[in-house]
């Protein structure tokens, strides 16, 4: 159903969905850019409650959406531009139902990556496209995190957010609900990574800031240290967490 009624209530919603307790509060977030909502309408593993477009838009992509049972509401330019986190619109943005962690598969075969403290939103969005690339089960997110529904951190998935099941949970809890699988920390002392015969049924991966490393509570979790060789004479003192995690998922995913 196409509506040509946008009110200020409306707008007001979803300028509202720009913060974080306001995400949380109504389990809603904003998605922008016309390749990532053409990826979730095809894919279907959103749920899209409604879209906001320009009528260009609206008339360019008419086949797909008769095809589909979704509110799409025709706005202006200026009425896009002030729901809008980027610089310039793109045409369109959609409101899209957060996924219900419950239903976040935990434990079944394959890798899930646990994110400790990494709270840079476009270190965040980096790994959940490394995530997706190297066939990752679902990323978790313990404390200090940043919000994987913030705009930055959504940009820098790249749409990869839309195919990579992500839940906020503790260390402790992911440990009891993926029962059995191994885990391994990366760290600046431990065994090298490429030495690691991984597990065919996968494990948990915890990646921690390049600050501050992975946490005690994580720590207290039974484990295997694992860490990147650095080539004789580098001078870098560490990597930053996302170059971290896809050379990690390169090396144990293979």
């Amino acid at each position: 159903m196409i509506s040509q009624e946008f009110s200020k209530s409306k707008l007001k919603f979803l300028q509202s969905l720009k913060l974080k307790k306001y995400r949380q509060k109504y389990q809603t977030f904003l998605v922008e850019g016309r390749k990532v909502i053409l990826e979730i309408l095809k894919d279907n593993n959103l749920k899209i409650k409604s879209l906001y477009a320009e009528n260009r838009w609206i008339d360019t992509h008419q086949d797909i959406l008769r095809n589909l049972d979704i509110h799409v509401c025709a706005v202006s330019a200026p009425e896009l531009k002030k729901i809008s986190s980027l610089n310039n619109a793109d045409q369109v943005c959609a409101e899209v139902q957060m996924i219900d962690a419950d239903q976040t598969p935990l434990s079944v075969d394959g890798w899930l990556l646990y994110l400790d403290g990494i709270s840079d939103p476009g270190n965040l969005g980096t790994i959940i496209r490394a995530a997706d690339w190297f066939g990752v089960k679902a990323v978790c997110f313990g404390a200090g995190c940043a919000d994987l529904y913030n705009p930055k951190s959504l940009q820098a998935t790249m749409g990869s957010f839309a195919h990579v099941p992500a839940v906020s949970i503790s260390a402790f809890e992911l440990h009891a609900k993926a029962d059995g699988k191994v885990w391994y920390l990366a760290e600046l002392e431990g065994k090298p990574v490429n030495s690691i015969v991984p597990p065919a049924s996968g494990g948990i991966i915890a990646i921690g800031s390049e600050s501050h490393g992975i946490t005690n509570e994580v720590r207290a979790i039974p484990h295997i240290g694992i860490t990147i060789p650095k080539r004789p004479g580098a001078a870098a003192e560490s990597l930053n967490a996302a170059l971290a995690t896809a050379i990690i998922l390169n090396q144990l995913t293979s």
